[in-house]
């Protein structure tokens, strides 16, 4: 049996991979900026990664472009040359959420681990290893590699045909975002986990098969495979 699982916002800390990413690839550039441009770019980028997902850009058209629109403004840089410093930076910023090593672990000693990630490979496996989650991680599949960013679920059907099993039964995805990770296990006929500490209402009519609010409760789920069955 495989367990899909989402990197940022399920194990991994984006919100502090950002801010270390932003201000260091600022501070490397020489590029002045504060609090009120890092929440700028923060709604930027999230409002561009929501394009994303449904299929109306590119991430190779939102990186730098991301730079430029927060930036333009207040004069001109090589706008794929701050995109890289940040990717690189980056890059650096493995950080696991409180417990999501240990939980990892526990998947793994059960089941096989089959990250599945929007983003560049080079830059989520180096924030996978610094994490100290890759010893726990059988397969990586990125947006990049695969060529669609979930909710497609072009990542999932690719995983069944590397692990040799397309039978989705034998699979589970556990993610935070209603419109990537569940959605598009769904898509793949996988039945998913949201994981939702935050205690949020389900929107846009998704329906998740689980909805757990911790590790503790989503282990209960995850290493009995029994509670998968179709």
């Amino acid at each position: 049996m495989t367990v899909f699982l989402d990197l940022d916002g399920t194990v991994l800390d984006f919100a502090q991979s950002e801010r270390h990413a932003f201000f260091t690839a600022m501070a490397r550039l020489g590029i002045p900026a504060d609090e009120g441009d890092f929440a700028r770019y923060h709604e930027i980028n999230q409002s561009m990664w929501a394009a994303i997902e449904r299929g109306e850009a590119t991430g190779e058209e939102i990186r730098p472009l991301r730079f430029q629109r927060l930036l333009e403004a207040r004069g001109h840089w090589d706008w794929d040359r701050v995109n890289a410093h940040y990717i690189a930076a980056l890059a650096e910023a493995g950080i696991p959420y409180p417990g999501a090593v240990p939980f990892v672990g526990a998947l793994h000693r059960e089941h096989k681990v089959c990250v599945v990630t929007n983003g560049l490979r080079r830059s989520q496996q180096s924030r996978l290893e610094h994490a100290g989650l890759a010893p726990y991680t059988d397969l990586m599949l990125t947006s990049e590699e695969v060529g669609a960013p979930k909710p497609a679920p072009d990542m999932f059907f690719e995983a069944m045909a590397r692990f040799g099993d397309d039978n989705p039964a034998h699979y589970i995805m556990f993610g935070d975002s209603l419109t990537a990770d569940i959605v598009g296990a769904q898509a793949a006929g996988v039945r998913a986990v949201w994981f939702n500490p935050s205690g949020k209402a389900p929107s846009c009519g998704v329906r998740p098969d689980w909805t757990v609010g911790d590790y503790q409760g989503a282990a209960q789920i995850l290493l009995d495979s029994r509670s998968w069955e179709l």
